[in-house]
This record gives C-alpha cells, sequence and structure tokens, in this order.
C-alpha cells in the first residue's frame, strides 16, 4: 500500500527511471529509436566520452573518443530521454509532473527501442530515482536543520557541535525486508535558490539488480512496486516540520 501524500509543492527537484540492458545495443538502432522520438523531444544530443590513456614508460599520451548514447530533450530541456549503449534513461526537472507521467513517459520510449531492435530486451536493472531539496528558512543555529529530517549525524561526545557544522553528508544502501529491491539513501546540506534559505539534498534511489521479469507489463508493475517503497523511504525520512513547508 503506497503512503504517497499530495503536497501543493513537492519537493522533488528530479526525477529519473532507469533501465539497463543485458547486452549491449547499437548505435544505429539507438538512433533509429530516438529519431522516433523528434516530435515530442525536438533537441538531440551525442553523448561522448573521451579517454585519455597515458603511458609512463614511452613517454606519451593518446586521445580517444567513444559514442555512449544520444540525448534528446523537451523544446525547455526539462525533459529528457538518454538512449544509451548499455541503458534507458527517463526523466524530467521540477515542477514534478507526477509518476504517471513519468511511467507514460518511460513506456513510450521503451516502445520505441522495441520498434528499433524488433526485441524485447532483458533487463539486468531497473530503478527509480527522486532527487529532492528542502528549503529552509535560515536560522541561528546550523543545527535547526535537523528538525525537517529523521537523520542526524553522531558525534563523538566533545568533539563536534551541530551548529558548528558547515557541510555534512551520509549515504546508506541497504536491502528492502521483504522485497526484491535495495534503495540507497542519501542526504546533505546544499545550497538553495531561495534568498535567506539553507536546503538539504535528500536523494532516494529504489533499484532491483536481479531476477528482472521479461514482460514488459511485469517491468512496469515491478516500477510501480519501487515506487510504492520510495514513498515509505520519503514519508519516513521527513517530519512534519518538512511536511508543512510543501504545503504552503
Amino acid at each position: 500500500m503506497s503512503v504517497a501524500r499530495t503536497y501543493l509543492r513537492p519537493p522533488v527537484t528530479e526525477a529519473a527511471i532507469e533501465l539497463r540492458y543485458e547486452t549491449a545495443v547499437s548505435q544505429a538502432d539507438l538512433e533509429r529509436a530516438a529519431g522516433r522520438l523528434g516530435k515530442e523531444y525536438p533537441i538531440a544530443e551525442a553523448e561522448i566520452v573521451n579517454n585519455v590513456t597515458l603511458d609512463a614508460q614511452a613517454g606519451t599520451t593518446s586521445f580517444s573518443t567513444m559514442w555512449q548514447g544520444i540525448k534528446r530533450s523537451s523544446a525547455d530541456r526539462t525533459e529528457v530521454v538518454l538512449f544509451r549503449t548499455g541503458g534507458l534513461v527517463i526523466g524530467h526537472l521540477a515542477p514534478h509532473k507526477g509518476w504517471e507521467h513519468l511511467l507514460e513517459k518511460t513506456q513510450i520510449a521503451w516502445a520505441a527501442l522495441g520498434h528499433a531492435t524488433g526485441e524485447n530486451l532483458a533487463l539486468s536493472r531497473a530503478g527509480i530515482r527522486y532527487i529532492n531539496r528542502i528549503d529552509i528558512p535560515a536560522g541561528s543555529k546550523q543545527s535547526a536543520i535537523f528538525d525537517y529530517v529523521q537523520f542526524q549525524p553522531k558525534n563523538p561526545e566533545g568533539l563536534i557541535s551541530l551548529d558548528t557544522m558547515s557541510e555534512f553528508h551520509m549515504q546508506i544502501v541497504y536491502s528492502i525486508p521483504k522485497t526484491e529491491f535495495g534503495a540507497r539513501i542519501a542526504l546533505a546540506n546544499g545550497l538553495s535558490p531561495l534568498i535567506d534559505h539553507t536546503a538539504i539534498i535528500l536523494d532516494i534511489d529504489v533499484f532491483c539488480d536481479h531476477a528482472i521479469p521479461r514482460r514488459t507489463n511485469d517491468v512496469w508493475n515491478v516500477l510501480s512496486e519501487m515506487r510504492v517503497q520510495k514513498n515509505i523511504i520519503f514519508e519516513s525520512c521527513v517530519t512534519d516540520k518538512a511536511r508543512e513547508l510543501f504545503d504552503r
């Protein structure tokens, strides 16, 4: 059962779905798939990886480039589809358009890839990622930010005061009980675009890297189950004081 809540101002700054293939897809197939979405994503950019190789013994340096995929973006660049040799990534930036929108875009991109390759690709990993920015009114004490999240660094007594801490970053990776999923939760302080505010970045990644079903409808069901777990994690990480900010 989902614990999703509807907020007036959800803190999501970026939401994405990633599907990694078991075997690489050719550049020709990826370009055909990307071409099918040209109307909705009119901006096309190649993803190129630059490699530098140093040979200390010979005293030489060599450079090479490798085509990794093609990125298609909406006209306002708030929505993107990455057709990569190793996987498909679909994402959008704030304002958050909702899970149904993200899943629909994924289904469209996956169908385009299926038409281009002529096959239903097997997956080695599936995951959803939501990056949230909680904008907090600046206060006199740094420790006040921990009134908004359920995490707090544990420090050796007498060594560090939370009020004097200028930066922090913590990450947890674990297996979600009674599921086939794993999760990565990252929490850090950050900059807020709002005047007289600070920010907390809450990054949630729920994934599965084994026993992913081959049938397309089953994949969508797995992603929807991941979304349920993502919602549980989010609501467990924030406090009522943070929820008040999302409803202002």
